[in-house]
């Protein structure tokens, strides 16, 4: 039997130390002086970004690089979780901010959003769901084109007001109304064409106009 020896690591050892942070740049940390060595990557695996005045722990081997593995500790309350793929969790006095090319939020039971104050925008938006609930005091809305297509409509409403400059509608069946009160006011002239028109009324019909042609 023949014994044959471990084979032995090149280079030095690794040694850990600790070191402040002077600068940040897009490659890696400058390190204040009294540091082992002037300048450190940032490891893949330190996820918390360093900043300036942070003390680091950094990983030392002869012959390669520094890294700079944690942040140990930090003066202020702010700090970035840097994520794979150039995504960025920063927090910055009491906010925070998700920064990422591509979001998608996946909930298998239930999502909630509150906030006193909500803003969503989109170049492009899309809601697409079973069911959808609206609940609020006032709604307003400027919109370019609207487009709404359905089956059925049902609004219930206590009071509805709507002021445009041009309206048209163009309904294929029947458009019925049904009211206790309905009033037209029209400043200027009323048209109304059609093939026949039935006026009905149990009690009373007035006719009222400096002239009346029927003919």
């Amino acid at each position: 039997m023949s014994v044959h020896p471990l084979p032995r690591q090149r280079g030095g050892a690794a040694q850990l130390f600790t070191a402040q942070v002077d600068r940040v740049d897009h490659d890696g940390c400058r390190l204040a002086p009294g540091a082992p060595t002037e300048r450190a990557c940032i490891a893949a695996g330190c996820l918390l970004q360093p900043q300036p005045g942070d003390r680091v722990l950094l990983l030392c081997c002869d012959g390669a690089p520094a890294f700079v593995t944690c942040v140990l500790e930090r003066a202020g309350p702010c700090g970035c979780l840097r994520l794979p793929g150039g995504s960025e969790l920063r927090s910055d006095d009491g906010g925070l901010r998700l920064h990422a090319a591509q979001l998608h939020l996946l909930a298998d039971a239930a999502l909630s959003a509150r906030a006193p104050d909500l803003a969503l925008q989109a170049a492009r938006c899309r809601l697409a769901g079973g069911s959808l609930e609206l609940r609020v005091g006032r709604l307003q809305a400027l919109l370019g084109t609207l487009r709404l297509r359905g089956r059925e409509c049902l609004a219930r409403l206590g009071r509805s007001f709507s002021e445009c400059g041009d309206s048209v509608r163009r309904i294929r069946g029947i458009d019925e109304t049904h009211a206790a009160q309905q009033r037209v006011h029209v400043e200027h002239r009323l048209h109304i064409q059609c093939h026949d028109t039935s006026i009905l009324a149990e009690n009373h019909v007035r006719v009222d106009a400096r002239h009346i042609d029927l003919g």
